[in-house]
């Protein structure tokens, strides 16, 4: 019986170690696919069979043009495929600006648009949507570059040599597709190559990511974050002795602020590594060795630019730590939100003074996809108010469209208002870079009153070209503002 028992041990063993490994192989495998955007075509009736793609779908090897769509899989090749298209169902218009490919389509098909790295034929592929973020380039080229037309629309030269460049990008495609950035930057495409600087410092963090990870996986017990620190410090030692490229400034100040309303303050606590001394200072001013040590909560009740730095005993310095802390007349006062946000993105607040990053996921945002925002803020007194603003975020990659307007009200009793200001927004073009909106209304001779009820719009849907018309927008705004 025992005999019996242990081998049915075994063998359950043996298949949680498969279903594990199962797992791990199917998680491997989303992250090594290709990412690439598409052009979907369906034919119809009234279809001629040809449609047009953008330039970008040109992918050049060595001397020869090759355009891909995007197929399903049969048998093993399961999932979505890559497929090599007929040079004779596609010719390529290479006019400056205006050329595309033109395919000719005798069925439904997506052609692949552009790609993370040069599309294999069979290889296992995943769909993305771009989106932006700022972005530095490195373009390096076999020829002279010509210093005008290899340059991104918008961008600025931080240097550059005859056949080196390092651009400076505002709105770059995210992911990073170099054949996108070849194409726009209408260049030469052979010999010509384009680093993400963003992408390459990703890879650097790989290292002591897979050391987190292995002391999450590996380790029993409760995990201590100080104690792995200290000896990852000690491990990079390691990786620069045997010349392993690393992010090296893991050692950087994390910041965390929380606001008290019974304080009417923002408390900041910074860390590093253990042994390090925390330099700050709150008037925008960089830290020195007189600058205030940061050992426990800093309670900030006025506006700040806080400026930190981490020096560690061996003398390294961290990268510079910024965050700004805003104040004004609603800061922390009593604020009542008539509708409700979407319940993922309802935890932050609205006046506790954290500005919210252009990453919507990094915090300090509340959403409404459902509803518009409407609130009324009780600034405790009667007060004078030359000014109402809020923050919108605008971020199309993940469906986050500007405000479509706002109305004001004030009251001097919380129960009667009167409408004060009306205004709606114009829309901004789809594909318009990700960034962070603010909307004011000014009033001259200012206003006297204690409330302030402050209704935003959110656009009822997204524009005719966005790539899923199914997806309801959202109206994220991080902090309102009265002065």
């Amino acid at each position: 019986m025992k005999e019996k028992r242990r081998l049915l041990s075994i063998a359950a063993l043996v298949l949680y170690l498969l279903a594990v490994c199962l797992i791990l192989a199917e998680k491997i495998d989303a992250q090594t696919q290709n990412q690439v955007t598409v052009r979907p075509y369906q034919l119809t009736a009234k279809s001629s069979g040809y449609f047009a793609v953008a330039l970008t779908a040109v992918f050049y090897k060595e001397l020869s043009a090759e355009v891909f769509e995007v197929a399903e899989g049969t048998g093993w090749q399961d999932g979505l495929r890559v497929t090599l298209l007929n040079p004779n169902s596609y010719s390529v218009d290479f006019t400056p600006d205006t050329g595309s490919v033109n395919v000719n389509a005798t069925r439904d098909m997506s052609v692949i648009k552009s790609a993370v790295r040069y599309p294999q034929p069979g290889e296992k592929l995943r769909i993305v949507t771009e989106s932006t973020r700022e972005d530095t380039y490195l373009l390096l080229s076999e020829h002279t570059l010509h210093p005008y037309r290899d340059v991104w629309a918008g961008a600025e030269v931080l240097a550059e040599s005859n056949n080196a460049r390092l651009l400076s990008v505002p709105d770059g495609p995210d992911p990073f597709m170099e054949n996108n950035v070849l194409w726009k930057t209408k260049s030469e495409i052979n010999g010509l190559k384009v680093y993400s600087l963003v992408d390459v410092e990703a890879f650097l963090t790989m290292l002591p990511r897979l050391a987190a990870l292995a002391e999450r996986v590996w380790s029993d017990g409760e995990k201590d974050f100080t104690d792995f620190m200290t000896r990852l410090d000690r491990l990079v030692g390691f990786y620069d002795r045997d010349g392993y490229s690393h992010f090296p400034h893991f050692y950087d100040i994390t910041g965390s602020f929380t606001a008290d309303y019974g304080r009417k303050a923002v408390g900041m606590t910074l860390s590093s590594l253990p042994g390090a001394d925390i330099r700050y200072t709150l008037d925008g001013s960089e830290p020195t060795e007189e600058s205030p040590l940061c050992t426990d909560t800093v309670w900030i009740g006025s506006p700040a630019e806080v400026r930190a730095v981490a020096v560690l005993p061996d003398g390294r310095r961290s990268e510079p730590f910024r965050e700004e802390v805003t104040f004004n007349k609603a800061t922390m006062k009593p604020i009542r939100l008539l509708t409700a946000p979407h319940p993922k993105y309802a935890a932050a607040a609205l006046n506790d003074g954290l500005r919210g990053k252009r990453v919507f996921t990094y915090g300090n945002w509340t959403g409404w996809q459902d509803d518009d925002m409407e609130a009324v803020i009780d600034l405790g007194r009667q007060e004078e108010i030359a000014q109402v603003a809020f923050n919108a975020l605008l971020d199309y990659g993940s469906h986050i469209m500007d405000a479509a307007g706002a109305k004001i009200w004030v009251s001097d009793d919380g129960e009667t208002f009167r409408e004060v200001h009306s205004e709606s927004y114009p829309e901004i073009p789809y594909g318009a870079v990700k960034r962070i909106l603010r909307h004011e209304a000014n009033f001259s001779p200012a206003l006297q009153a204690r409330y302030v009820k402050l209704w935003v719009m959110r656009s009822a849907q997204l524009p005719d070209a966005y790539f899923d018309r199914n997806l309801r927008p959202f109206l994220f705004i991080d902090e309102i503002y009265v002065y």
